[in-house]
């Protein structure tokens, strides 16, 4: 598994926009440490996941675009 350090980010402002306003409220904090250095792949996928959606459902293609280019570990 890649360490926290090596994984790709994602911009955390697709799953932030999609949380409604008690969401917002409820886990917006945890989620707002995000956006100056971007989440993590894996977080970005148990957050999707949190929400019911899978994570290429949030972020499409860009979701798989490092591990196509060989730059993640599964």
């Amino acid at each position: 598994m890649t360490s926290r350090e090596q994984q790709p980010r994602l911009p955390v402002e697709p799953i932030f926009n999609l949380l409604d306003s008690t969401n917002r409220r409820a886990i917006g904090d945890k989620l707002r440490r995000y956006r100056a250095t971007g989440i993590p792949i894996y977080r970005a996928d148990y957050w999707c996941c949190k929400l019911g959606l899978h994570p290429w459902m949030v972020y499409g293609d860009a979701y798989f675009q490092d591990l196509w280019e060989g730059k993640t570990d599964v």
